[in-house]
């Protein structure tokens, strides 16, 4: 397991830990502290104006999905401890919507490009962290079919690989690497749920979670 993985998987059991009593508040502060400074982005033009760089990554302004025409929201770069770069990823939400819509039943995209090499249990592991920190136990089980499915479907990363996650209307839920077409699902409720894991109630880093959204 990479380093990497092994930082993400500390801090969802770090989350996990966090909640079994009121002597651990101390505890949560601090790595609370040290969170927000994980997560940090540099954006600036890239030499075409329809692309946007984030710590030397470029991102589309805008993308083509099917009949649907995406906008790039926000981006933003995650690190781990503190001076390591993780990924960079970005949200894409379908043209006209904010990201007060997120969650709606609307277009939407998460491309994410690796710094490390990552195998798959990695992404297994930190999903699962990920979908405990922001759903029920009754929502996970009723949807544990696509959960399952999307574990399986995980691929062992090497730098400078994206992974994306994409959600249209009436066509569903696909995860692509490198532009080749992995698996697809049904639902919205299960394309919220994946992208909870960094735009959730509990996400992996508030920081990260606000450069997605355009708010920093």
């Amino acid at each position: 397991m990479t380093r990497l993985s092994c930082y993400i998987n500390k801090l969802a059991e770090g989350r996990r830990t966090m909640r079994t009593g009121m002597g651990t508040v101390k505890r949560t502060s601090l790595i609370m502290a040290v969170l927000l400074s994980l997560a940090s982005v540099t954006l600036g033009a890239d030499d075409h104006e329809n692309r946007t760089t984030v710590s030397g990554v470029a991102f589309d302004n805008v993308i083509e999905v099917g009949p649907e025409r995406l906008e790039l929201v926000g981006a933003g770069l995650l690190r781990y401890l503190v001076v390591m770069k993780g990924y960079v990823a970005a949200l894409y939400l379908g043209a006209g919507h904010s990201g007060k819509e997120l969650f709606d039943d609307i277009p939407k995209c998460l491309q994410i490009d690796y710094f490390h090499n990552i195998p798959a249990q990695g992404f297994i592991k930190a999903t699962q962290h990920g979908l405990e920190a922001n759903l029920s136990t009754g929502e996970i089980e009723s949807l544990r079919p696509q959960i399952d499915r999307l574990y399986a479907c995980y691929k062992d990363i090497k730098k400078r690989d994206r992974y994306s996650f994409i959600y249209i209307p009436g066509l569903g839920v696909e995860l692509v690497l490198n532009g080749e077409t992995l698996c697809r699902f049904d639902g919205v409720a299960f394309a919220n749920a994946v992208l909870s894991i960094w735009l959730g109630e509990n996400p992996l880093d508030e920081h990260l979670k606000k450069h997605l959204l355009g708010l920093q």
